[in-house]
């Protein structure tokens, strides 16, 4: 489960939770609640603060995993490293093949 809307639909699912039922928790609408679950960057702190409390989760699990932005951030630091080290060969290649420095 990696998508927000995926969370959603299967913690309400898993809690045997109509989309009526949460859209009646929330004070919306059925149609604006599945809009909320299949576009969860429309919800606010305090919608997403309800809908923690009505499944008895902490909020923190919906939203995005730490751990993955840390290992993203990561990765990122060893493709940059990776590209300087492309470019400098790049650049030393240049050097050999240009005449005034032959």
């Amino acid at each position: 489960m990696n998508t927000l809307s995926e969370k959603l639909r299967a913690i309400r699912t898993a809690k045997g939770y109509s989309q009526q039922y949460m859209a009646e928790q929330l004070a919306v609408s059925r149609s604006t609640y599945i809009r909320l679950e299949t576009k969860p960057e429309l919800l606010n702190i305090s919608q997403l603060l309800h809908l923690s409390q009505v499944f008895g989760i902490s909020p923190s699990y919906l939203l995005p995993d730490a751990d993955a932005g840390e290992a993203l951030y990561a990765r990122m630091i060893r493709l940059e490293s990776k590209l300087e080290e492309m470019m400098l060969k790049m650049v030393l290649v240049q050097a050999e093949n240009h005449p005034r420095y032959s």
